[in-house]
């Protein structure tokens, strides 16, 4: 038999064994249908039960809450309450960005109402008008003020409240806690504000009045450009830089795929006007306002400022000047929420940076329920020493034992990046001295070191339109803690251009490490006040400020202090030196400046100087 007739019996003798197998599951089959009817109703029905009551949950849980405001719009919340029917105090934390979530630690609404709850604290989380479920418009914090004072009073009147209202959380979440205080709502007992804004000429939409096209282009109003969260469109940064070349700048928002309202609003308002006012604080709001209220920024977080303004005006004006308590850490925007950890970036912090700042915060409102604040077991400012990463406490912020001193600009015309020749030195030139270097607004902006990086800014990122100007290596530790300003002597050949400033620890080996988050900027405009723009004279000197704000740190032994200085930085819009509205501006041209040095112009960095051993 060839092998093609032995592989054709093969599959026969398979197939015959497979139909035999076939054909006795039919037979079985058969059989079994045939069996009487008896051997089915023989079989018990299943016994059909109750279901278990719902157990009782550890909380009270109200989702979908409708509270109406004053003008007869609607904010939903959700609710967390003790298990136990009763009175409690409440936390009101109010968000724009949808309230079941949270953008730097996952699940932490649900967390710290499962924590508040278990020690008698109940928990109202709300949809700021405009945003998730709640009715009306959304409009950058105009709305926030009567809208969280009706919340706060329509809490107080729940049968569940006992009277006592709360506040808690950062950035938009900590700005609204101020503006529902503005108005005096009777029921509210304390705050706990982290990162929130004030100065909005100086941290967002604005810096130093000048266009921050990358946060406006980039992230927070395309987010929160409709009802909901608008992350994949906010987060894509693919046409960024197109966006950000794009003029005018009113219409530059069509490019992110959406108009957006509120930055239109920013450049339809470039001045402190009547539409600002109502969400600045003034020194009379701050004389009206005696809440207890416990403030938590970072070195390193963009909204510094903001915390500072409500710091300082209520320990300067308000009645409850004695009850403020103040924490500044060594972290970022996101890190006043979460505590930190041991290093940002490539920059060791240690582990006393990591602060567990809900368990903080737990213990205040434990004490403000409780009517003991001003007993409270903290000291009035805790404040981390970055340099020598520990932390230190202080009776007030700036504390009142700081002086200022001087760190005066000195060049013989040489301090451009590439050379290097810029001086800081503690008496001014006797001669005087200057820097020049131009600025054109098509270059692309120079890249400073960023926050959490270890850099050689002279040598990685030599260019001649930056001026560097750094002490000698120090004979002992300068010990900074508080307000830092640059003032600067200008000239500039344009009616209108910026000036931008970076400070810096630069160590023996010649690593630099940012002091601080924030750059010092200004548009020069602004030099008389945010409410008002006087251009400039061409080849005229003024003399400009540029804040740093708050600073909390220690130059060591052998290590220098360093300043850049340029006319934009990345993410900011450059000046087209033109003097026109920056809205509609479709022009530039090129700006030749100058910084000025010596006795008749002493440009120079203000340091507020405490003793260190």
């Amino acid at each position: 038999m060839s092998s093609v007739d032995s592989t054709r019996s093969g599959v026969c003798k398979v197939a015959f064994v497979l139909a035999g197998i076939m054909i006795g599951a039919l037979t079985a089959l058969g059989a079994v249908a045939a069996q009487p009817a008896k051997s089915a109703a023989a079989t018990a029905a299943p016994e059909l039960r109750p279901w278990p009551a719902t157990p009782p949950l550890k909380v009270r849980q109200m989702l979908g809450v409708r509270t109406p405001m004053r003008d007869g719009v609607h904010l939903v919340s959700d609710i967390w309450l003790p298990p136990g029917e009763g009175r409690y105090p409440v936390v009101l934390i109010r968000t724009p960005y949808e309230r079941s979530g949270d953008f730097y630690v996952p699940d932490r609404i649900l967390k710290l109402a499962q924590a508040w709850v278990a020690h008698g604290i109940g928990v109202v989380n709300q949809d700021v008008r405009g945003r998730g479920d709640s009715e009306g418009t959304f409009e950058f914090f105009h709305p926030e003020g009567p809208d969280g004072y009706d919340t706060i009073e329509w809490i107080a009147r729940q049968p569940w409240s006992n009277g006592q209202v709360a506040m808690s959380d950062g950035s938009y979440k900590g700005t609204v806690q101020w503006l529902a205080a503005k108005e005096l709502p009777p029921h509210l007992t304390c705050l706990f504000s982290q990162a929130p804004a004030a100065d909005f000429f100086n941290e967002v939409p604005y810096i130093g009045g000048i266009f921050s096209s990358g946060w406006n282009f980039g992230n927070w109003p395309v987010r929160t450009s409709g009802r909901i969260n608008h992350n994949v469109v906010a987060d894509s940064e693919f046409d960024l830089d197109v966006v950000l070349a794009h003029r005018p700048l009113i219409t530059a928002d069509l490019l992110k795929g959406r108009e957006l309202p509120v930055v239109r609003k920013f450049l339809s308002h470039p001045t402190l006007d009547d539409w600002w006012k109502p969400i600045f604080y003034t020194q009379e709001d701050f004389s009206r306002v005696s809440v207890p209220a416990f403030h938590v920024s970072g070195w390193f977080d963009g909204q510094l400022r903001g915390n500072g303004v409500y710091w300082r005006g209520m320990r300067t004006h308000s009645p409850a000047r004695d009850r403020q308590f103040l924490m500044l850490g060594p972290w970022n925007h996101g890190e006043t929420r979460s505590g930190g950890t041991d290093r940002i970036g490539d920059v060791e912090r240690g582990k006393a940076a990591a602060v567990d700042i809900d368990a903080l915060q737990l213990k205040w409102f434990k004490a403000c329920f409780a009517g003991t604040t001003d007993k409270f077991e903290w000291p009035r400012a805790r404040v981390f020493m970055t340099g020598v990463n520990q932390w230190k406490d202080f009776s007030d912020f700036t504390p009142p034992e700081a002086v200022e001193r001087r760190l005066y600009l000195r060049s013989t015309g040489i301090a451009n990046q590439t050379r290097g020749g810029g001086q800081l030195a503690w008496a001014p030139a006797r001669r005087a001295g200057s820097d020049t270097y131009t600025f054109d607004p098509l270059v692309p902006a120079p890249r400073p070191v960023r926050v959490g990086q270890v850099g050689k800014p002279d040598a990685s990122n030599a260019r001649e339109d930056v001026l560097v100007y750094t002490t000698d290596p120090l004979e002992a530790p300068l010990a900074v803690a508080g307000l830092v300003t640059l003032e600067l002597h200008v000239s500039t050949s344009a009616r209108d251009t910026d000036f931008v400033a970076y400070l810096y620890d630069v160590d023996p080996e010649g690593n630099a490490r940012r002091v601080v988050g924030k750059m010092a900027a200004l548009r020069a405009r602004y030099r008389e006040g945010f409410d008002r723009q006087v251009l400039m004279q061409p080849g005229v000197p003024a003399k400009l400020e540029l804040p740093f704000y708050d600073v909390g740190h220690v130059f060591l032994p052998g290590h220098r202090v360093r300043i850049e200085i340029a006319s934009t930085a990345p993410g900011l819009h450059p000046n087209p030196n033109t003097g026109n509205d920056v809205a509609t501006d479709v022009q530039y041209t090129v700006a030749q400046q100058t910084i000025l040095n010596g006795a008749k112009y002493p440009s120079a960095l203000r340091l507020s100087v405490i003793p260190w051993d």
